[in-house]
Parts: C-alpha cells; structure tokens; sequence
C-alpha cells in the first residue's frame, strides 16, 4: 500500500496533486518444493483495477551440486532490462523513478529464461504487449502505456568480486539490448509517453484521433541500456544510461528517431541494514533505519521529432533531486523527496528553455 501527498509546479499538463492512492496491490504466491512459482498481483490503485503481474514460473539448479540455477518464466511479468526499473518499488527511496523509466519496457506478456551463476546472470524473453484497454502498467505512465508489437531481448550482468547473500554485491555490470517491430494504429498508436518525475509530459507524440492527426509506430524499434550499482559500506551508487530508436509515421511523413537518457543516484544508509534485494530493515528495531539520497538524470530527444510531437514538448532536459526516508521496522517506510526539472532546450513551438518544474512527494508505504 502507497498512499501519497503531491505537490507540483509546471506549465505543461495535469499532475496528480493532493492526496493519492498510488499502489495498492495484492500479491497472491503458490510455490511447491519441486520449483514450480504461481504469482497473481492485481493493483487497485488510483481507483482503477488492473493485473500487474501473472505467470507461471519454475527454477531449479542445472544438477544437484551445481551452484547454476535457470528459472523459465510464462505469463505477464516485467522483463528482466535495465537497473532501475528491476527494483521493485517498495525498495526505492524516490517515490518516483528517474526519467530513465519512460525508455524502459513496460510490464509485457511473454516467456523469459534467466540462467543464474554466483558471479552472473544472463537473461533472454520474448515479448509481446497486450492491449492498453485490457491491462497497464502504472509503475510508469499513470494511462497506461499504449503500446503493442513483439519484442526480443537479451540482458548480462556480471558481479566482478562479491555475490549478494546477506547483503548486495559490491558492484554489479549490466548490458541490454531489446529489439521489436511495432504497427501502429490510431487506436493504439505504438508509442510512449515521457514524463518527467512530476509524471508531466516531457515529450508526447500527436494524438488527433485520426489517422492524418495521430503519430503512428512504423516499424522497427531498439533499446540499448548499459548501467552499474553497488554498495560499499553504508553507500549505494547506481547509473545507468539508455537509448530508444524506432520508426513513426504522420500522414506520408515517416522518420527514424533516437532518444537518449541518463541517470545517477547515490543513498546512504543510516542504524540499517540493506538486504541482498535493496530493502531495508532496521539493525535495531526501536531506532529505524534512516536513508538519504540525491540524484542527478538527463534526457535527449531527436531533433526531427518536432513535426510529430505536441506543443510544450522538449528538446533536452536535466532533472535532479533530493530525499529522505524513515523505515521503522520491515515492510514500513516514511519517505519525502524534491525534485527539479530544467528544460534546457525546446523545440520551436515549446515552452521556454528556462522553464523548471518542482515535484514535491510525501509517500506512506506498508507492506
């Protein structure tokens, strides 16, 4: 359960300001001692009823005295791609995740195969999305992405020294590439929203309601991640960077596009314990684990976008911010963050390049 209070400042679009009910899910799971998993996660959240998460799964080791696990994986989950968006929400400290977040998958239908070794993991799937009136993921866009198409992706992580067992790895290297193919249509265009940690628009493509007026998803699109994380002491760092290209189509207007984003987050950690999973727990149980942290993101968008996109669009913008957190006890978290949004370049027809925005969140969390 993530109950919010939200305040933000802009010129572009609707927040969600005032009080909100930002996750309330249900986690349902059935394990047997063979290594079969059955996961069910409905989210009622935002006054909405949607299925986050529902698949079969089995993991077990490749022989009995091998240190090698492989889980397979079919149903609906969140691919295994990128740092970031692979930790689970009720972990972070920032109520909401970098703009990194917009360039990564959504929670897709699909299988997936995940081999596990002390010092590496190698993930591979095959992905499909379902359509956005039929279920959505809101870790993201809070309208659901409207986004269709199959996808192929393929994700390596290498631990250099150091496995995570009572506490994470002191460093953790991962690459990622997904590649699909998307046609668009008017009614699901194929194509994501950017939104900025205010979950205002950053960049949105037209969406007229016809298909003279509506940017449509042509063909080919790719996503290229790199990124790193670990611990040393009471410190955890992340960064990760990304690149989205794929084909749109306006009218007789059809182009390639390439986005870019970047982030970087360092927390410190404070009379707690960081588990192997990044949550936390308290090392004394009437103190409560204190948690500060600070980061810095980026994005870039193609100059030949501007045809395609709406009035108040960016170019190029800079986020950064700050947070604190209280966990008393496990499951438990009482968090605040501010962060600041500067455009720093605009297309044509776009709001000022010295435009900022102000997200200011107070996040109640229980588990």
């Amino acid at each position: 359960l993530q109950a919010d209070a939200r305040w933000s400042s802009g010129r572009l679009g609707d927040a969600d300001d005032g009080f909100l009910l930002r996750r309330a899910r249900l986690v349902f799971d059935v394990s047997t001692t063979s290594g079969w998993q059955l996961r069910l996660q409905p989210d009622f959240g935002r006054g909405r009823a949607l299925l986050q998460d529902g698949y079969v799964a089995w993991r077990g080791a490749v022989t009995r005295d091998s240190a090698t696990t492989v889980e397979g994986r079919v149903g609906r989950f969140r691919p295994a791609f990128g740092v970031e968006r692979t930790q689970s929400s009720a972990t972070l400290l920032f109520p909401e995740r970098a703009i990194v977040n917009a360039f990564m998958p959504s929670r897709l239908s699909g299988a997936q195969v995940v081999v596990t070794r002390p010092r590496a993991v190698l993930a591979a799937g095959v992905y499909r999305a379902a359509d956005a009136d039929v279920v959505v993921d809101t870790d993201g866009d809070p309208r659901g992405p409207a986004v269709g198409g199959r996808d192929a992706a393929a994700r390596l992580l290498v631990r250099p020294w150091g496995t995570p067992t009572a506490r994470p790895a002191p460093l953790e290297l991962h690459a990622g590439a997904m590649l699909g193919h998307e046609e668009g249509t008017v009614d699901q265009p194929g194509l994501e929203r950017f939104l900025t940690p205010a979950q205002r628009p950053a960049l949105v493509y037209r969406d007229g309601g016809d298909s003279a007026t509506t940017v449509l998803a042509d063909g080919g699109r790719g996503r290229l991640a790199v990124g790193a994380q670990g611990a040393v002491g009471r410190l955890h760092l992340l960064a990760e960077a990304v690149r989205l290209h794929h084909r749109v189509r306006l009218g007789a207007r059809d182009v390639r596009l390439a986005h870019d984003a970047w982030a970087v987050r360092a927390t410190w950690l404070l009379r707690g314990v960081r588990g192997p999973d990044l949550d936390l727990r308290p090392a004394r149980p009437s103190a409560g684990a204190v948690e500060f942290g600070a980061r810095l993101a980026g994005a870039r968008f193609d100059e030949g976008a501007e045809p395609f996109v709406v009035r108040g669009s960016s170019r190029a913008l800079l986020t950064g911010g700050l947070a604190l957190g209280w966990v008393p006890r496990p499951g438990t978290r009482l968090g605040a963050s501010w962060d600041v949004t500067r455009r720093t370049a605009g297309y044509a027809a776009a709001v000022r390049p010295t435009a900022a925005e102000h997200a200011f969140i107070v996040r109640v969390q229980q588990g």
